[in-house]
């Protein structure tokens, strides 16, 4: 064996141990992290349909930046309330707002406290509410302030125009220039630190170079129609400009630590989850159709569960499936009793009911889901679909209040036109209409039926939306009251056929005031043309999951799909050759509820800055990764930490490694000249491991930790002195075993198979080497 390379060792099981939390406190400063983004609420029926939310927040959120959504229907928040502001962005598809005076003012007033502002394509407010065009002196008054202004020349043909200037660091990024770019408002840089990263010229007359991209220390500025390719299908749109270059300039990220939700214990995070749609499906697979007839949940359950106990899933039956008083049966309560008898697989739920189309449950009365009484399935026991309503007209419930989807009109209101009758692409609004409609049940309910159906220690804590995954407000509300996480939706692809980060979701959407957390990746239903065709489609997923992660990790690696992949032979073999994949690779593997608990934890964290390059962590929940980007030269000073297990560089970025233990860890960084080996440290720090790591207590000749995980427990550690380490459980079990740590510094071992509650291993240096 390779000294410093390899050694194993199969350990125990045992209790985490905890830090106390340190950190001066003076001169403090939080980094603001977040940005308001600015929408017309008449133009769309969601956050969810803005160009911000559909292509700019991915971007922002890889930078460390979390948006806050504000309607412009809204009145416009004082500036004195925007202390933790980092900036202002814009995206509008319209140059008209009815008071163009007041919110340029306000714009002016936002920059002049030091705010950064970021304007996308128009800048909203060139027309009034009457049409009537705004004095080019009083948009150039925010103009100015950033670094450009509108000269008032506009180029309507332009075949002739080329760039002059095109940074190749922020242009042509997904795809070059258009041959014949698109018309545009003439623009002039006017400060010295205001940098022109396009800038067109007419053939052969350099008096008319106008400046299409622009950053400053103050914001930035798109011209429209070239951040990203104009008209064309959404889901086919490119990058024109380099958005992760173009942002981290115009709101100044350099400096900013960046919560990572990518990355846990310097791997990349793995995480699996399984929504029951198809449980109930009789399986088609001819290998077990031969013995008998079977459900697809048993399928899934024998092929790509039981084989698979090293990689964690989590399995969220739609209740109603489940359910003996709705369509449940005893055949497949007994399945999902196996299935959730699995080490490896946590429980959730996919509602009661699958709703379909979330928004029409917001303000829900008997009578609007009347008229699709004749759409819902019946029960053996029924004679008439209209059994299933019987109880209609026995009251109705109150109405939970409508969020605007209406563009101005309760939902109600809405549905009095023709026009409204539609529920998008559904036929009903739910999958199942055994009771009337109930949120609560729809949550709590679900989540209690699913805990009784778990093995002791086992509980149900994520509800996987259903349907559009597109929940309103309370919903998400009810989640959170019955301490569950959410997940689901967005649904990203970055593959041959969306090949784009344009199509990559961000961590998650804004919801009222509540937080929906999206699912990384998409699942088998866009693979299959809504499964209809191409059942072997889900194995292209692996293109966005390699995407995602090279040139640079936006995403965790996260296996979603259904039951009723259990159905088909070429659907079953799709979503074995990604586990298949997934076993291949250096991953971090958890359960989908803690993926959801790390995202909800990058919105919540707070950077206090404590000195230069000196930062304390507070309210980061279950996130347990910063990173620092254009870091290669950059490592962790360990002297002036608290609360840091380990750091990794990768990508050009410092991933550094919190302690889940501590409560408000401080990370100091400091420069190192040597970029190809790991940076040395006082004490042992973690590399990279599949398994989380914690309460770290450390010195010059070794440490103990807590460790949790799935599958083979491989780590990698820096010590200070190369020797015969050994390996012991002190809590949890007996095993010893013994690692070398070579000249290199590295000690590598490997842990047990799977650790349900977490272990406590000592490693200590017991024979120094000798030269």
């Amino acid at each position: 064996m390779k000294a410093g390379r390899r050694a194993a060792a199969l350990l125990g099981a045992g209790l985490c141990l905890a830090l106390a939390a340190g950190g001066g406190r003076a001169a403090e400063r939080v980094e603001p992290r977040e940005v308001l983004a600015l929408y017309h609420g008449g133009a769309v029926e969601d956050v969810y349909f803005t160009a911000i939310h559909r292509a700019a927040e991915m971007p922002l959120n890889h930078l460390g930046l979390v948006l806050r959504y504000h309607d412009m229907r809204d009145p416009l928040p004082p500036v004195s309330d925007l202390g933790q502001v980092r900036g202002v962005l814009t995206w509008f598809r319209s140059n008209a707002i009815d008071d163009p005076e007041a919110y340029l003012d306000w714009a002016a007033a936002v920059l002049d406290a030091g705010k950064r502002f970021v304007i996308m394509g128009n800048i909203g407010a060139e027309l009034d509410g009457a049409g009537r065009p705004v004095p080019r002196d009083a948009i150039n008054r925010v103009a100015e302030r950033i670094g450009f202004r509108f000269e008032g020349r506009w180029a309507g043909i332009t075949y002739d125009w080329k760039p002059a200037i095109a940074d190749p660091d922020v242009m042509r990024f997904e795809r070059p220039l258009p041959a014949v770019v698109p018309p545009f408002q003439s623009v002039a840089a006017v400060r010295g630190d205001a940098v022109s990263h396009l800038v067109l010229r007419r053939a052969g007359d350099p008096g008319t170079d106008s400046h299409m991209v622009v950053t400053s220390p103050r914001g930035g500025y798109i011209a429209a129609g070239f951040a990203i390719t104009p008209n064309v299908d959404e889901d086919r749109r490119r990058w024109l400009l380099n958005p992760f270059a173009f942002f981290r300039r115009a709101f100044g990220t350099d400096g900013l630590p960046k919560p990572d939700t990518t990355t846990l214990s310097g791997r990349r995070i793995y995480y699996s989850h399984i929504d029951g749609d198809g449980w109930r499906n009789r399986t088609e697979v001819e290998s077990y159709r031969e013995r008998r007839p079977t459900l697809s949940s048993e399928v899934v359950l024998r092929e790509l569960l039981e084989p698979y106990g090293d990689l964690p899933v989590t399995v969220a039956p739609v209740v109603g499936d489940l359910d003996p008083d709705w369509y449940g049966t005893e055949e497949g309560i007994a399945i999902a009793r196996e299935i959730f008898r699995l080490p490896q697989v946590e429980a959730a739920t996919h509602t009661y009911s699958h709703p379909f189309d979330w928004a029409f449950f917001a303000d829900w009365t008997p009578a609007k889901e009347e008229r699709f009484s004749g759409l819902y399935p019946m029960r053996d026991a029924m004679t008439k679909v209209a059994k299933i309503f019987s109880w209609l007209g026995a009251g109705e419930e109150e109405a939970e209040p409508a969020p605007d989807y209406a563009g101005g009109r309760s939902l109600a209101e809405a549905e009095a036109d023709d026009e409204a009758e539609s529920i998008g692409v559904y036929e009903r609004p739910r999958a199942y209409a055994i009771l009337p409609y109930s949120l609560a049940l729809e949550i709590g309910g679900s989540l209690a039926f699913v805990d009784g159906l778990l093995p002791p220690g086992k509980r149900a804590g994520l509800i996987q939306w259903s349907g559009n995954t597109l929940p309103y407000p309370a919903a998400i509300a009810a989640s959170r009251a019955a301490g569950a996480r959410n997940l689901n939706g967005g649904d990203s692809r970055f593959d041959s056929e969306f090949p784009s980060y344009a199509t990559v979701s961000p961590v998650g959407r804004q919801v009222g005031g509540q937080r929906q957390i999206y699912a990384s990746n998409s699942n088998e239903n866009t693979y299959t043309e809504l499964w209809t065709a191409r059942y072997f489609g889900f194995q292209h997923v692996v293109e966005t999951i390699r995407n995602t992660e090279t040139p640079i990790r936006v995403k965790p690696f996260n296996t979603y799909y259904h039951f009723y992949s259990g159905e088909k032979q070429a659907s079953l073999n799709a979503v074995r050759r990604v586990l298949d994949y997934a076993r291949a690779q250096a991953l971090a593997p958890v359960a989908a509820s803690r993926f959801a608990a790390i995202a909800d934890g990058f919105f919540t964290t707070r950077l206090v800055a404590l000195d230069d390059r000196v930062w304390r962590v507070e309210d980061r929940g279950a996130l347990q990764t910063l990173r620092f980007d254009r870091a290669t030269f950059e490592a962790v000073d360990f002297a002036r930490s608290q609360g840091v297990i380990g750091q990794r560089h990768l990508q050009g970025s410092l991933y550094v490694a919190l302690d889940e233990a501590h409560p408000a860890p401080v990370v100091a960084l400091r420069g190192t000249v040597v970029a190809d080996i790991p940076a040395t440290a006082p004490h042992p720090y973690l590399i990279e491991g599949r398994w989380r790591v914690g309460g770290l207590a450390a010195d010059g000749a070794g440490m103990r930790f807590a460790a949790q995980g799935y599958g083979c427990g491989a780590m990698t550690w820096w010590v200070p002195g190369a020797g015969r380490y050994a390996i012991e459980v002190v809590r949890g079990g007996e095993f010893l075993a013994a690692a070398e740590a070579g000249a290199d510094h590295i000690l590598a071992f490997e842990l047990g198979q799977i650790a349900e509650t977490p272990i406590e291993v000592s490693v200590r240096l017991a024979a120094p080497a000798t030269e």
